[in-house]
């Protein structure tokens, strides 16, 4: 059995690139309100600098409070389980940007590398495995009417239970 991720065996990383981009715009639309500029123009600005930085704090505290629910289901036992052969594998054709699905008894998964999420989104596009006629064994937390995967094994073979 070969690990592709694992929720319970890591610990919590922020997403690194949205954080630093949202900071980054936060930052330079805080310095213009140190430019030369009317009053109302800067305090314009540092509005908006205030908005994108707590934006971004809440994202990250939203992030965190997702990978803490998934794990927590997972440690205690509340993941289900799915095993067997990837039927209905539809890659994301848009380089990492848009929709994978894939199916394993009877469980729809639906996976896009752009979703800041916790759970398994690396799609083929973004360098992720290509799950066609793979054998696997899935855990994953049902949110919001969606399956999120908190563990993915790839299997030598398909059971046949």
């Amino acid at each position: 059995m070969q690990t592709v991720f694992d929720l319970g065996a890591s610990g919590y990383e922020p997403p690194a690139f949205p954080l630093m981009l949202g900071c980054f715009i936060a930052a330079i639309t805080l310095v213009q309100t140190m430019r030369p500029r009317s009053a109302q123009s800067r305090l314009t600005a540092f509005g908006a600098g205030l908005v994108l930085f707590l934006m971004v704090g809440l994202m990250v505290v939203s992030h965190h409070s997702e990978f803490e629910r998934l794990k927590g289901a997972l440690t205690a036992g509340h993941a289900e389980v799915v095993q067997g052969r990837v039927v209905d594998f539809r890659p994301d054709s848009n380089i990492g940007n848009g929709q994978e699905t894939f199916s394993v008894s009877g469980v729809q998964f639906i996976m896009r590398s752009a979703e800041i999420t916790s759970s398994f989104n690396s799609t083929v596009g973004a360098g992720g495995p290509d799950l066609s006629d793979q054998c696997v064994r899935v855990a994953f937390v049902r949110e919001s009417d969606r399956a999120k995967i908190v563990q993915l094994f790839l299997l030598p073979a398909c059971d046949r239970r």
